[in-house]
């Protein structure tokens, strides 16, 4: 449990590849499909500190690694 009383599950995309190819890719698959079925949906919320345009990446870097800012920066495309 978190302090704000969220929980983060923490997946390992290769938990489970030594117990063979074939039932690893398999479990893949699933997963991936439960993965598109929740974006398909909107479940998953990304947090997003900043959008900037790519001329500012100098700026973007500098508040990513500032530690400031909860969430991601994005950078776009200027014509956007």
């Amino acid at each position: 449990m978190l302090p704000d009383g969220h929980k983060a599950v923490f997946y390992n995309v290769w938990a489970g590849h030594t117990v063979g190819r074939a039932a690893f890719r398999a479990r893949l698959r699933e997963d991936f499909a439960q993965l598109v079925a929740l974006l398909a949906q909107g479940v998953p919320k990304p947090q997003i500190a900043a959008c900037l345009p790519l001329e500012k990446v100098a700026a973007a870097m500098d508040m990513a690694e500032s530690q400031t800012v909860y969430g991601k920066v994005i950078l776009v495309p200027s014509n956007q």
